[in-house]
């Protein structure tokens, strides 16, 4: 991960392991940029979502000008550059009026959805440098048949290959999941294939994709064996990962599964809940055909307390780290970002600890976990130069 060298302010956090390895012991937190802060190209910045981190952090921010608009912007290293926002002119026609299913590849390459007043309603664009390139739009001729009609779910490989979710109309597959690459439109899965569980598919949501190709996604069935799970797709098929039902590695069945991330290697990060156990949810990988814990409800802390709730706001790498945001109990602290990875979990940052920009975190939220364990994260502040920031915490060891 390229670390936000032109940063002078930084609070360093020591943490201790819980077990092993190779993971940092403690963090860098720096700031990225804060409310107040002048945008590129206009206004000032007053909320964050970081949306992706592959070394540069991909995030929408909320910016106050003569009128607030929505913006998607890029933080490299000190740098920061406006992709596109809310009002600017589309090149299909009309103005944006809604950004949405943005991401960013190592290459740089970011692709999102923008709705638009007048000209083409609904499209995902494509930038590797300065001007915004159609990928497909609302009214193209969908593969086999038919034509788009919504477009949603949109994500893309370090091969620039764009997936997305697509409704077709006047065609034999009302929705399907298609892969973009190189100018051609494919489809992988469609409504009313069969499944490896029987029945058919009806709908899908929360695709990842990785550079081979394959694409995770959560998928809906009617007639089988499990109504939903979580699957794995590419032009060669489609097999299961897990599905409602299956046994949990930690006791009870899956009852519920959910936003599945998918990396180069194939593994599988998804959060479940689940019943007739002892646990009630948790985050579960998917590597090698056998599905392990990650990190569920009830696990104790370093540090002390416990785990109790871990929710879909969790990311994951090419190192099989994942990074995730928790509430906790039985300490002063009520929530928390943590690192995990192969049994051990490390904090990152918690409630309450001071920010680089002075007084203490209120809240944390979006963590985004890159290439070498550094974790981006949106936070709110109490007694600090700012009311809220982006910051990125960068391992020390």
């Amino acid at each position: 991960m390229r670390v936000l060298r032109g940063i002078t302010l930084s609070v360093p956090i020591l943490l201790l392991f819980w077990s092993g390895s190779a993971q940092p012991a403690s963090f860098t937190i720096r700031k990225v940029v804060a409310a107040g802060e002048n945008a590129p190209q206009g206004g000032t910045f007053t909320q964050f979502d970081p949306v992706a981190n592959t070394g540069a952090i991909l995030f929408d921010a909320l910016v106050k000008k003569d009128e607030p608009f929505h913006g998607i912007y890029v933080a490299r290293g000190s740098a920061l550059s406006r992709i596109v926002a809310t009002g600017d002119p589309s090149p299909l026609g009309g103005t944006f009026i809604e950004l949405s299913s943005m991401a960013l590849n190592r290459r740089g390459t970011v692709v999102f959805v923008g709705s638009a007043l007048g000209g083409v309603p609904q499209a995902i664009y494509f930038t590797g440098g300065t001007k915004l390139k159609k990928v497909v739009a609302v009214n193209d001729p969908a593969p086999g048949g038919g034509v788009l009609r919504e477009i949603s779910h949109v994500t893309l490989n370090n091969g620039d290959a764009v997936a997305l979710a697509a409704r077709v109309e006047h065609g034999k597959t009302p929705r399907v999941l298609l892969l973009a690459s190189g100018g051609v439109l494919e489809k992988v899965v469609g409504a009313g294939d069969p499944t490896s569980v029987g029945g058919r598919f009806t709908e899908f949501m929360n695709l990842a994709i990785n550079s081979q190709g394959e694409m995770a996604f959560e998928g809906r069935v009617h007639g089988g064996s499990a109504p939903s799970g979580i699957f794995v797709g590419s032009k060669s098929g489609v097999r299961k990962v897990a599905v409602v039902g299956d046994p949990s590695p930690v006791g009870g069945i899956f009852n519920h599964l959910a936003l599945p991330l998918l990396n180069d290697h194939g593994d599988v990060l998804f959060w479940a809940s689940l019943e007739g156990g002892e646990v009630p949810a948790g985050l579960f990988l998917a590597s090698g055909g056998t599905i392990k814990k990650v990190v569920a409800r009830g696990d104790p802390l370093p540090g002390g307390g416990r785990l109790s709730f871990i929710g879909l706001s969790y990311s994951f790498n090419g190192s099989g780290m994942a990074a995730f945001e928790a509430a906790i109990t039985g300490v002063e602290a009520s929530t928390g970002i943590f690192l995990a990875q192969d049994g051990t979990v490390t904090p990152v940052v918690r409630v309450g600890d001071p920010t680089p920009l002075g007084g203490r975190f209120t809240n944390l939220t979006a963590p985004e976990v890159g290439p070498d364990g550094a974790v981006a994260f949106a936070g709110g502040i109490e007694g600090g130069q700012a009311a809220s920031g982006l910051f990125l915490a960068v391992p020390t060891e």
